[in-house]
C-alpha cells in the first residue's frame, strides 16, 4: 500500500489523492473480507481438530500481513486458539 501512496505524491490534486487511497483501503479490506470467509469455511471441517484450527489460524495469519493475530473463540467466548504462537498465553481466557 505504500507504493500507491507514494505514486499519488506526484499528483497534487486532493480528490485524485483521496480517491487513490480509498480503492487501496477497500481493495486491502476486500481481501481481508474473503480470507476470513474461506477461513470460517474451513473451519468447520476442524471443530473437533484441534492441531487442525491451529494451521488453519497459521495459514490465515500468513496470508493477510495487515493482521496482529487470528483467534478461535468458541460459543462460550472462550479464546480456544491463537496465532501467533507469542500469544498463546491468552488461550482459555474468557473474551467478552
Amino acid at each position: 500500500m505504500t507504493n500507491e501512496l507514494e505514486s499519488c505524491k506526484e499528483d497534487p490534486a486532493p480528490d485524485k489523492l483521496l480517491r487513490g487511497v480509498r480503492i487501496s483501503i477497500q481493495e486491502h479490506l476486500n481481501r481481508l473480507d474473503s480470507a476470513l470467509s474461506t477461513g470460517a469455511q474451513e473451519i468447520r471441517a476442524t471443530l473437533n481438530d484441534g492441531e487442525g484450527i491451529r494451521e488453519l489460524l497459521k495459514r490465515l495469519y500468513e496470508r493477510n500481513s495487515e493482521v496482529v493475530d487470528v483467534s478461535f473463540i468458541d460459543s462460550d467466548s472462550i479464546l480456544r486458539f491463537i496465532y501467533p504462537e507469542e500469544y498463546v498465553y491468552v488461550e482459555g481466557e474468557w473474551i467478552v
